[in-house]
C-alpha cells in the first residue's frame, strides 16, 4: 500500500511540473521556483520509495541472537577473479544464540548460507536471526568478485568482478546451452569450493576447546546449506556432494551442479536421485516455466519423483527477490522481479521462514 501512495504521489507530482513548464505564465521566478519546489519533492518521493525506513521480522525465538564476523583465507586456492596470484579469501558472517548454557554447547545445528549473484551475505538477514533464536548457528558468506561488494582487510571497498558480471549477462540456456554449461562449471567451482572451504574450517574450529563461543555452540553432525539463485544452485550441489550435509534448501534455483554435459543441444543430467531431503522454494518468476526453462529440468522433474525426499513451496504472488530481504530495503525492485503489488510482504516471509525452520528442525533436530 505503501509503494502504491507514494506512486501515485510520484505520478501526480510530474504532472504537476509538466504543467508548470508547459504554461507560459509560469515563466516567471515565482513559477521557476514552483518547479523547482516540485522537482525537490519528486525526487524526495522517489528517494523514499527506493529506500524506505523498514524493520526486519521479530525473531520469534527463544534465544537472543547475536553476530560474529571474520574473515577466512583458503591457503590451497588462488583467486579466480584476480591476477595478483593471492589466495582466495572470504568475508563470513555468524548469526548465533547467545547465553546458551554450557551445558547445550554443541547442540547447535549449522546452517552455511550462499547469496545470488547481485547478493551479498546480509540479503536475508530475517531468515538468519529467526533461524538463530530457534538455537541454529548460521555463516553467511560473501563470494568475493561475485557479490555484489565486500571490503578487504584494509578496508577498501572490493566491487564485483566485471567479467563474472559480463558472463551472467551473456549466459541464455535457451540460445546457447554450451556456453551455458561451460559458465555454470566455472560458476559452481568457485561456489561450492567456497562453501566446503566455509564448512571444513567451521568444523575445524569446533574442535579446539576455548576457541571463540560461536565454534562451541555447533553441533558438527547436524549441518544443513541453503542459497538463493545462484547460491541456491551451490547449495545444492555441495548437499549432494557432501555427506555430512543432512538438509538443503534452495530459493529459487536450478541445479546446476548436476548438469553433466550437453548433447544434440540438450542438457546431459546426473542419473542417480537427489540423496539428501530438499526443501525447494519457487516464486511467480519460475513456478509456471520449471517445464519449460531447460536449466530447471531438474526442479521439475523432482516434483514427481519418489525416490528423493523433495519438499516446495509455490508462494503466489511473490518475485525471485521478494524471496530476500530486498523486499523490505527496496520494494520497488521486488516489483520489477515479477512481485505483485498487492503482496503483503511481511506476512508471506514471516511464513517463509517459518515454513524453513519447520523444515530444518525435521531434519536437523528430528523434531
Amino acid at each position: 500500500m505503501r509503494t502504491i501512495i507514494l506512486g501515485i504521489s510520484c505520478l501526480l507530482e510530474i504532472i504537476f511540473i509538466v504543467f508548470c513548464i508547459s504554461n507560459k505564465s509560469n515563466h516567471t521566478p515565482a513559477g521557476y521556483c514552483c518547479i523547482l519546489g516540485g522537482v525537490a519533492l519528486l525526487v524526495a518521493t522517489v528517494i523514499l520509495m527506493l529506500f524506505p525506513k523498514y524493520e526486519l521480522p521479530k525473531p520469534t525465538g527463544e534465544y537472543v541472537v547475536g553476530t560474529f564476523t571474520t574473515t577466512y583465507v583458503d591457503k590451497n586456492r588462488l583467486e579466480t577473479y584476480s591476477n595478483q596470484k593471492e589466495n582466495r579469501w572470504l568475508n563470513v558472517k555468524f548469526w548465533y544464540p547467545e547465553e546458551m548454557d554450557k551445558e547445550n554447547y554443541g547442540e547447535s545445528p549449522l546452517i552455511v548460507f550462499s547469496h545470488g549473484t547481485f547478493g551479498v551475505k546480509e540479503s536475508n538477514v530475517a531468515l538468519y536471526e529467526e533461524l538463530a533464536s530457534h538455537g541454529y548457528v548460521v555463516c553467511a558468506i560473501d563470494h568475493t568478485y561475485q557479490c555484489f561488494k565486500t571490503k578487504d582487510k584494509k578496508g577498501k571497498k572490493i566491487p564485483m568482478s566485471s567479467s563474472f558480471r559480463s558472463e551472467t549477462m551473456k549466459e541464455n540456456a535457451k540460445k546457447n546451452k554450451e556456453q551455458s554449461y561451460e559458465y555454470y562449471q566455472k560458476w559452481m567451482s568457485v561456489r561450492t569450493g567456497d562453501m566446503n572451504f566455509v564448512i571444513d574450517t567451521i568444523l575445524s574450529n569446533a574442535k579446539i576447546d576455548e576457541g571463540e563461543y560461536v565454534y562451541q555452540l555447533v553441533d558438527p553432525s547436524a549441518i544443513g546449506v541453503m542459497g538463493h539463485s545462484m547460491g541456491g544452485s551451490a547449495a545444492a550441489g555441495v548437499g549432494r556432494d557432501r555427506e555430512d550435509v543432512k538438509a538443503v534448501v534452495v530459493l529459487e534455483a536450478p541445479y546446476m551442479c548436476d548438469i553433466i554435459g550437453v548433447k544434440d543441444n540438450t542438457f546431459l543430467w546426473k542419473e542417480e536421485p537427489y540423496p539428501v531431503p530438499v526443501l525447494n522454494v519457487y516464486s511467480d518468476s519460475s513456478w509456471k516455466n520449471l517445464s519449460k526453462w531447460t536449466q530447471y529440468e531438474e526442479n521439475y522433474k523432482m516434483l514427481s519423483d519418489d525416490r528423493v525426499v523433495e519438499e516446495h513451496i509455490y508462494i503466489q504472488g511473490a518475485g525471485h527477490m521478494t524471496l530476500t530481504d530486498l523486499a523490505y530495503s527496496c520494494p520497488p525492485l521486488t516489483l520489477v522481479f515479477g512481485q505483485d503489488i498487492t503482496l503483503n510482504v511481511d506476512k508471506t516471509v514471516r511464513k517463509l521462514n517459518s515454513s524453513i525452520l519447520q523444515f530444518f528442525d525435521r531434519y536437523l533436530k528430528n523434531d
